[in-house]
């Protein structure tokens, strides 16, 4: 808040008790202190006077405009924030709040009072500038902020970079798997996990064409229900009903075959089983 080229900062009656006035906005009405915070800012100001309490405008009436909001530097460093809390019409509370008192407690981060003479004990307590091992801890989550973002963004870009010069070797690595196998097993790689990568390749192409195509609602829902077989065309939302001698063939067939296999297998040009009762067919099963 302390920001000399975008402010400036008449007093309000004290020379360490001022607010902050945008250089870029027009003030055609007076600034002063709500009645409620005003005993308490005169009073803080005088008895902290190394303290530049800055007020914030925070109440817009018709002919005045309100400051109900404080914040607090020592050495331009922002050391905490007085505020006021109105829950009702006579109920309004003083919140100090700044990072060593949330630190303290289990909700919210600020303390509230009705008493002034509290309220400027509390600030004499945890006001002030920040101990070196609180301006370290400060320095550390920035750090470790600044670091971990930094180190995302970079690991983000190489990713891109690196997948789109990868996907373009794809078919090379395949097309000539026994060289670039070799090469890779001398260079460290595990030649078990090297064997195993044109299965693995094999299984993902089978996986994600039924993916894309249940996704596209290109094939069948088949559900066997008490012995009934329910087949939902998912392109049309058609939903018929089948006793065993009246299943279509290219049901059978598919059918027959996904039952020869475990739950949450994709079966090639087939379909997918769910369970022992739910299918998914591949619609150009049917069309062959």
């Amino acid at each position: 808040m302390l920001n000399d080229i975008d402010f400036d900062y008449p007093d309000l009656g004290l020379p360490n008790l001022v607010w902050a006035k945008s250089k870029t906005e027009t003030y055609d009405k007076p600034v002063k202190l709500l009645d409620k915070l005003a005993p308490l800012a005169f009073e803080a100001a005088k008895k902290f006077p190394r303290w530049t309490f800055v007020g914030v405008i925070t109440w817009v009436q018709e002919d005045w405009l309100g400051v109900g909001k404080l914040r607090v530097y020592e050495n331009r460093e922002e050391i905490g924030v007085l505020n006021l809390t109105t829950h009702t019409r006579s109920d309004t509370k003083y919140v100090l709040s700044n990072a060593r008192i949330a630190e303290g407690r289990k909700r919210g981060n600020g303390t509230e009072t009705k008493d002034a003479k509290k309220a400027l004990r509390l600030m004499a307590k945890t006001f002030g500038a920040k101990t070196v091992s609180e301006k370290l801890a400060e320095i550390d989550a920035k750090l470790y902020g600044s670091m971990a973002g930094g180190h995302a963004n970079i690991s983000d870009v190489y990713s891109r970079v690196w997948h789109n010069i990868t996907k373009h070797l794809h078919d090379y690595v395949f097309n000539n798997f026994e060289q670039v196998s070799a090469a890779a097993i001398n260079a460290g790689a595990k030649a078990e996990d090297v064997k195993k990568l044109p299965e693995l390749r094999d299984g993902l192409d089978i996986a994600k064409k039924l993916y894309e195509a249940y996704t596209a609602n290109d094939g069948w829902t088949v559900f066997i229900n008490v012995g009934t077989y329910v087949v939902q065309d998912r392109g049309c939302n058609n939903t018929k009903l089948y006793t065993s001698d009246t299943l279509p063939g290219f049901f059978k067939r598919s059918v027959g075959m996904l039952k020869l296999v475990e739950n949450a297998t994709f079966l090639r040009d087939v379909g997918f089983r769910l369970n022992e009762n739910v299918f998914f067919i591949l619609k150009e099963e049917a069309n062959e």
